[in-house]
């Protein structure tokens, strides 16, 4: 796997649209394994570069739900909220604030910080 994205990387460079899928897969596929620490550094810089393909949108949103996911495991709750609420803004910018998708990642939001401080009103 590692020696694919080393191809993809010297192939279309680290940064492009391919190479950025194929290290969130990868990123998943070493979450499984357990190794969380390797799979949250490419989520990570999979995530922060896929920010810059607007038409990328549904896989940056994946990526982001899944490095969520994978922070609410391990328990980071902090960085989790923060994860969750760029999924927030990414929805946000693709349709409307009424649309079903977004109130539920709004609502997933909430639940986390309510979790996070439960003495907050």
């Amino acid at each position: 796997m590692i020696s694919t994205l080393n191809s993809y990387e010297n192939m279309f460079g680290p940064y492009h649209l391919q190479t950025l899928v194929l290290t969130a897969r990868i990123a998943q596929a070493l979450w499984a394994a357990g190794e969380t620490r390797n799979a949250q550094r490419l989520l990570e810089y999979s995530a922060k570069h896929l920010d810059r393909y607007g038409d990328a949108h549904a896989v940056r949103v994946s990526t982001l739900t899944a490095l969520r996911d994978l922070l609410l495991e391990q328990p980071d709750f902090e960085k989790a909220i923060a994860v969750q609420r760029e999924i927030v803004v990414c929805r946000t910018k693709f349709a409307e604030p009424e649309d079903p998708v977004v109130v539920d990642e709004k609502s997933r939001l909430a639940s986390m910080l309510m979790c996070l401080d439960p003495g907050r009103d």
